[in-house]
C-alpha cells in the first residue's frame, strides 16, 4: 500500500510541472525555449530525429535538410524508435508529457524494487525519491542548507526542468537501464537460460544510450563472472569458461553495430570523441566524486563493521552489485580523467550517477546500521564505546527514521514544488509568449509550402523547430545529426546571420566558444528570441570538441572570411530559399518586396 501511494505521489509531482505548461500553451507545447544544456541538447538533437522516425524513416539523417534522408549513424536507435513510436501515436505534445512524467515514474518503480532487495520499504522509497527528483543544476543539499540557514525557500529552488524528465534522454535510457539492472541482480540461481536472456537485454542497451553501453555491459559481464564463479563454489572449470564466453559473444554480436559505427565515425571526427566532453589539457581531476561517492560510503561501512558483528562474506556477496558498479564507475572516471579515454564524468552523472548509482553505493552501510543485533561479549563489538555507537546508529537509522524520513520527504516535496513554481514563473514570462508567437510564425511560414522547401524564421526557436513542424529545410543544423561538413555548416550559419541582420561581432560570438562553455550543465540557456546565443553555433558545429589556441585562431579567420564574402541574394537563390519571415526590413535589400501581416514581414521567393 505504501509503495502504491508513493507511486501516485511521484507521478503527481512530475505532472505538477507538465500539466500547467501544457494547459497554458493550449496543448501546443512543442519544446523548451529556456533550459539547461541537457534540455536544449534533447530538443535540437534527438527530438528532430524522433519526429522524423515517427514519419516512417527508421534511420534518419539530417532532418534539417527536409529530404527524409536515411543513413546508419552513431545514434541510439532503440530509444529513438520508442520516442518516434510515441510521437506517431500520441503526437509531439502528449509524447512530451509521457516522456517527462510517466516514464520517470516507471524509473522510480524499478528503483524502489532494486533498493527493496537490500532495505526496507521506507528506506527504499526515500532513497529512490531522492534520486528521481534530482536536479543537476541544483543539488537538494543546497536547498536544505539554504532553508535551514534561514533563507527564502523560493530562492533555493531549481530553475530548470527535473533532470529525469528529459525526453527522450534520460527518461528512456534510465528506465531501460534500471529495468535490466533489477532483473539481473535478483537473488536467484543464474541458469544458462537466464544468463543468455539477460545478455541479450544488456547487449540491446548498446542501442539505448552510449552510457548504457559503456557502463552497463562491463557491469554485466563482471557481475556475471562473479555469479558463475560463486555458483561453482569458486571452482573455475572449463565449462564455466565456455559459458561465460558464450555470453560475451552474445553481448558482442548485439553491440557490434554500435561499436562499428563508433569506429567508423571516429575516422571522420564524428565518433565517440565528438559525443564526449573533452576538455583537453584543462581537464580537472574530480576529487569530489571519488571522496563523496566511493571513499565516504566505504568509510561509513567501515565504522559499521567495527561496531556491528558483520559477516564480511554476507556484505561481499549480498552487495556484489554495489561493488561491481562502484568499481566500473571508478575505472571509467579515472581513465577519463587521467587519459582522456571514454566518457566524461558529466555524462555519467547526468544519466546514471545522479539518479541511482551515487545513492546506491550507500546501501551496504544503511543495511548494517538499521538492523537489530544481539549482545556481544568478545571482540571490538563488545567495547563500551562500540556499544554506545551501535545503539545510536540503530536508534537513528531504524527507530528515528520513522520520524525523520517522512520529514525528509516533505522537504524533498517542497523543493520539487517550489522549483516547479519558480520554473513556471519563467515559463509565463518567456515560454507562453513564445508559444503564442511561434504558432503564428509557423502558420505564416509554412502556409501553402510544400515539404522540402527551405524556410527562414525570425528567431532561433522557429528555425530549430522546422524539422519538427514538418519536413521543411532550415539553414540551421546540428552537425552531430547532419551529413554536412564543417565548411557547409559555417556557410549556412553565415547566410542566416546576414538574413537576421547580425554584425560580424555577433556572428563570431555565436560561432566561437566564448568565455563560458556552452555545455556547462548548470547554465540556463534562452533560445526563444532573435538575439545571439553565445557559443550556440560553435556547439551545433563542433559539439563538445575543444579546439586549441591555433585552431581557434584559424577558425576565427575562416568565420570572418566566410561572413564577409556572402552575397546574400546570390546565396538565397543558391540555397533555394522559399520564404523568409522577419520583423524588421530596414537592414535588408532583398530582390523581393515583403508582405506585411501584423508585426511580421513575409518575403516570398
Amino acid at each position: 500500500m505504501l509503495f502504491f501511494v508513493s507511486i501516485l505521489w511521484i507521478l503527481f509531482l512530475f505532472l505538477s510541472w507538465d500539466l500547467r505548461l501544457f494547459a497554458d500553451s493550449g496543448l501546443s507545447f512543442k519544446g523548451i525555449v529556456l533550459g539547461d544544456y541537457w534540455s536544449i541538447s534533447n530538443q535540437v538533437t534527438w527530438l528532430p530525429l524522433s519526429v522524423e522516425i515517427s514519419r516512417g524513416n527508421l534511420f534518419p539523417i539530417d532532418p534539417f535538410l527536409g529530404q527524409a534522408d536515411s543513413a546508419f549513424r552513431f545514434f541510439p536507435y532503440l530509444s529513438l524508435w520508442i520516442a518516434g513510436l510515441l510521437i506517431s501515436i500520441f503526437g509531439t505534445e502528449t509524447s512530451f508529457l509521457i516522456g517527462s512524467s510517466i516514464i520517470p515514474t516507471f524509473s522510480y518503480i524499478f528503483m524502489v524494487l532494486i533498493y527493496r532487495c537490500f532495505l526496507n520499504w521506507r528506506w527504499s522509497i526515500s532513497l529512490s525519491a531522492l534520486g528521481i527528483l534530482g536536479f543537476i543544476s541544483t543539488p537538494f543539499r543546497e536547498f536544505l542548507i539554504g532553508v535551514l540557514s534561514g533563507g527564502s525557500w523560493i530562492d533555493f529552488g531549481a530553475n530548470s526542468m527535473p533532470s529525469a524528465s528529459g525526453f527522450p534522454f534520460p527518461a528512456i535510457s534510465l528506465m531501460s537501464f534500471l529495468m535490466v539492472f533489477y532483473f539481473s541482480i535478483q537473488d536467484r540461481y543464474m541458469s544458462n537460460k537466464r544468463s543468455i536472456i539477460l545478455s541479450i537485454a544488456w547487449g540491446l542497451q548498446s542501442q539505448i544510450h552510449i552510457i548504457n553501453l559503456i557502463f552497463g555491459i562491463p557491469f554485466w559481464l563482471l557481475f556475471l563472472t562473479f555469479k558463475i564463479l560463486r555458483s561453482s563454489k569458486h571452482d573455475w572449470s572449463h565449462d564455466n569458461l565456455i559459458r561465460l564466453g558464450i555470453n560475451i559473444i552474445i553481448v558482442a554480436l548485439i553491440s557490434l553495430p554500435m561499436v562499428a559505427s563508433i569506429w567508423f565515425q571516429s575516422k571522420h571526427g564524428l565518433g565517440l570523441d565528438y559525443l564526449s566532453d573533452s576538455l583537453g589539457d584543462s581537464r580537472p581531476f574530480e576529487w569530489f566524486f571519488i571522496i563523496a561517492y566511493c571513499v565516504f560510503p566505504l568509510l561509513i561501512l567501515r565504522i559499521a563493521y567495527s561496531v556491528f558483528r558483520v559477516d564480511p562474506y554476507e556484505i561481499m556477496f549480498k552487495f556484489l552489485p554495489v561493488w561491481v558498479a562502484m568499481s566500473v564507475e571508478l575505472i571509467l572516471s579515472l581513465t577519463w580523467q587521467i587519459f582522456g579515454i571514454g566518457l566524461p564524468n558529466d555524462l555519467l552523472l547526468s544519466r546514471l550517477g545522479l539518479f541511482f548509482l551515487h545513492i546506491f553505493y550507500f546501501t551496504p552501510a544503511i543495511y548494517c546500521m538499521h538492523r537489530a543485533t544481539g549482545s556481544y561479549y568478545v571482540g571490538t563489538e563488545a567495547l563500551l564505546i562500540s556499544f554506545r555507537i551501535r545503539s545510536f546508529l540503530i536508534w537513528f537509522f531504524r527507530d528515528l527514521s520513522l520520524f525523520f524520513l517522512p520529514i525528509f520527504l516533505l522537504f524533498l516535496t517542497a523543493f520539487f514544488l517550489i522549483s516547479s513554481e519558480k520554473y513556471y514563473q519563467n515559463y509565463k514570462d518567456i515560454h507562453f509568449k513564445n508559444n503564442q508567437n511561434s504558432q503564428l510564425i509557423n502558420d505564416l511560414l509554412t502556409s501553402e509550402i510544400k515539404p522540402g522547401e527551405l524556410l527562414i524564421g525570425p528567431d532561433n526557436y522557429t528555425n530549430l523547430l522546422l524539422p519538427v513542424q514538418g519536413r521543411f529545410r532550415s539553414l540551421w543544423t546540428n552537425r552531430i545529426i547532419s551529413k554536412a561538413d564543417t565548411v557547409e555548416v559555417i556557410e549556412r550559419f553565415a547566410v542566416y546571420s546576414k538574413v537576421a541582420g547580425w554584425s560580424e561581432e555577433e556572428f563570431l560570438s555565436f560561432m566561437l566558444p566564448g568565455n563560458n562553455s556552452f555545455n556547462q550543465t548548470g547554465a540556463m540557456i534562452n533560445i526563444s528570441g532573435d538575439g545571439v546565443v553565445e557559443g550556440f553555433g560553435y556547439w551545433l558545429t563542433f559539439h563538445n570538441n575543444v579546439l586549441n589556441i591555433n585552431e581557434l585562431k584559424n577558425l576565427s579567420d575562416i568565420l570572418i572570411k566566410t561572413f564577409n564574402s556572402i552575397n546574400l541574394n546570390e546565396k538565397l537563390e543558391e540555397y533555394g530559399v522559399k520564404r523568409i519571415i522577419l520583423m524588421d526590413e530596414s537592414q535588408h535589400n532583398f530582390d523581393v518586396k515583403p508582405k506585411k501581416i501584423g508585426d511580421y514581414l513575409i518575403f516570398n521567393f
